[in-house]
């Protein structure tokens, strides 16, 4: 199951579980993955899903979508219920969240090895492993329910951190170009972040490459105008006018406005 992004569903075989007309089903899966995917209350899921009914009539029509669901899954036992909790049963389902919080834990792991400087294939390699995972934010546009805000927020923040970690040590042992792509693969992931934007501008500058530090912020100011998103912090606008300044010491030309990036 891929939820970093777009919810998407596959068999063994790697292929697309059709969903068919299976709205209220996935729903629930969804809920199921924005609440952790394990030690979830049965009343939390049925809180969620029928907030406006009484407690009885939520409960059965969880007891219904959850039969639904694990019918449309292909195995019953993909979905457990055991003492008023609900779990994803990790012996049957693969979830990207789960490896991606993984990933980020064996790369911060790795950050605070001493040894570091000589190990920079395996530094790329497990920053690129979370990166790759990450496809997008938790559900995509999928869902806008409140109750996936809180663990899609947790997971752009984990992403964040990892980034901004992954930035410092590759800028301490002066792999600048590691750092520009470990930033910009980020960025694309999350085009209308702010600290991600920032953080790519930093790493552009630093490896000489002003003027396209210039044009990712022009790129993502003209992005957010466009989706009404506001307007980008004052500390990555005065990260722009320090690059612009120290540019206009260099007498290199500043780029023009580039085209609107729609988020992934």
């Amino acid at each position: 199951m891929r939820a970093l992004g777009p919810l998407r569903v596959e068999n063994a075989a790697a292929e697309p579980v059709k969903g068919g007309k299976a709205v209220r089903p996935l729903e629930l899966l969804s809920a199921l993955v924005a609440f952790g995917g394990e030690q979830i209350r049965v009343e939390r899921l049925a809180d969620a899903l029928w907030p406006h009914v009484d407690s009885d009539y939520a409960h059965r029509s969880f007891n219904t979508t959850l039969h639904r669901l694990r019918e449309w899954l292909g195995d019953d036992a993909a979905v457990i219920v055991e003492g008023g909790e609900v779990a994803l049963n990790r012996r049957l389902v693969w979830l990207d969240t789960w490896a991606f919080e993984q990933a980020v834990r064996n790369a911060q792991t790795l950050f605070g090895a001493a040894d570091l400087g000589g190990r920079k294939e395996e530094f790329v390699a497990a920053v690129g492993e979370a990166l790759t995972l990450y496809r997008g934010p938790l559900l995509g546009t999928d869902v806008d329910a409140s109750w996936a805000t809180e663990r899609r927020e947790r997971y752009r923040a984990n992403l964040v951190r990892l980034v901004t970690a992954a930035a410092q040590a590759a800028d301490k042992l002066h792999w600048p170009e590691e750092m520009v792509e470990i930033c910009r693969r980020a960025f694309e992931c999350e085009a209308l972040s702010d600290p991600l934007c920032r953080r790519l501008m930093k790493a552009l500058a630093q490896a000489g490459r002003g003027a396209e530090a210039l044009e990712v912020y022009l790129t993502f100011r003209t992005t957010l105008q466009a989706l009404k998103q506001g307007e980008p912090s004052a500390a990555t606008v005065e990260l722009y006018k320090q690059i612009l300044a120290d540019q206009s010491r260099g007498q290199v030309q500043s780029p023009q406005p580039a085209e609107v990036v729609e988020p992934k």
